[in-house]
């Protein structure tokens, strides 16, 4: 069973041999499912970028790392649009000298960049969290810009192996896009430091810095509700306070001067504490969705690639201890499942950035209503 990710096809070329329990489940799910995950990620790919890099979330450094996540999913999706097509037979691109090349190369930077785009602003987000006093300082747009072009540039360059080990290999008469013959040691040793670190290492980093983060988002809730209902006291206090003034007669205010002044100083201080309470936790309240978001997205990601991380640890370890991987009908059942979930990581993030952005669901809407407006 062999997990590369040039042979990511596997999952897609689903048949009865490989997983006969609930294949007429798989089949249908290939049908209906991959095209729905390649559609939905273009399109929302292609929106959550226009909403993150033209709008005035583009203020924010964190929607730089979302930007250049939402490119690096879209041509991952390139790539499974390739294999799909190649197996239902469309047209045949993936397993053609040259093509399967580019589309594994494709494929390995635009995954390890996921994975460290990821890594990149779950970091920024513990900074912000962990150290508060450094973050304007440290989380700034021109630092994301640079993270972003460094994390692009080393993907490139340690990916860059795939161009010359992946090619086409005679199978039963048939030749089909994996590891060449002759690299298939150096391909072992180089999909185990990819397993390392696309993995293991970002796992724990995510899984470390999610917990702090976590901690962050319900402490900064428990504050905000706090002064939620410190705004809802004071409102009620001047409530009373309007009904007892209103009780007084103008025979009183008229002949007591400090009475009235007295009363409209109370008024003041009123209004004004109520006006710093709800204006103080304006920040507080910004950076509480951002942690929020990012902590779901992040968390997200975890949850649809962990199926796959396990597969891949289970067969390495394998290859360690030199027993050969087991190709029963629960581990393809098992690989075909995982990827699928791991497909899925990367078409998704649009629906999150709705359901848990506020800010994002607003630019969405006005980004939306201004091209109408221009059409009409």
């Amino acid at each position: 069973m062999n997990l590369t990710k040039n042979e990511s096809i596997d999952f897609i070329k689903m048949n009865g041999e490989r997983c006969p329990d609930i294949f007429n489940y798989y089949y249908d799910l290939n049908i209906f499912y991959t095209p729905m995950i390649i559609l939905g990620g273009f399109v929302g790919n292609f929106l959550s970028f226009l909403v993150l890099s033209t709008t005035h979330l583009k203020m924010r450094s964190s929607s730089y790392y979302l930007a250049a996540l939402a490119l690096s999913d879209s041509g991952y999706l390139v790539t499974v649009v390739v294999i799909y097509c190649s197996v239902s037979e469309f047209f045949e691109l993936y397993n053609i000298e040259g093509f399967c090349q580019f589309v594994t190369y494709l494929s390995s930077v635009c995954s390890f960049l996921s994975v460290w785009l990821t890594v990149a602003f779950t970091t920024e987000r513990f900074i912000a969290v962990r150290y508060p006093l450094q973050r304007q300082y440290m989380c700034t747009i021109s630092r994301a810009k640079t993270i972003v072009f460094s994390l692009t540039f080393i993907a490139a360059i340690t990916q860059i192996h795939v161009l010359w080990t992946s090619g086409l290999v005679l199978h039963e008469e048939i030749h089909y896009c994996s590891i060449k013959q002759d690299y298939r040691v150096l391909g072992n040793i180089t999909n185990l430091l990819d397993t390392m670190f696309t993995c293991a290492i970002p796992t724990i980093l995510i899984l470390f810095m999610n917990v702090v983060i976590a901690h962050s988002v319900f402490k900064s809730r428990n504050i905000l509700m706090q002064g939620t209902q410190e705004d809802e006291r004071l409102s009620s206090d001047r409530v009373r306070f309007h009904h007892v003034s209103s009780q007084s007669s103008d025979s009183t205010r008229n002949s007591d001067p400090e009475y009235s002044t007295s009363s409209r100083r109370l008024k003041n201080d009123h209004y004004s504490l109520r006006r710093n309470r709800s204006t103080r936790p304006t920040s507080l309240q910004i950076q509480h969705n951002i942690n929020k978001m990012l902590l779901v997205i992040s968390s997200v990601f975890i949850t649809l690639n962990f199926p796959s991380y396990v597969i891949r640890a289970m067969y390495y370890y394998n290859l360690v201890v030199g027993i050969k991987p087991p190709h029963t009908t629960s581990m393809n059942c098992a690989h075909q499942f995982a990827m699928l979930l791991f497909y899925t990581n990367f078409s998704i993030n649009f629906l999150l950035y709705a359901v848990c952005g506020k800010s994002f669901r607003a630019c969405l809407k006005k980004m939306l209503r201004d091209f109408c407006r221009k059409l009409m």
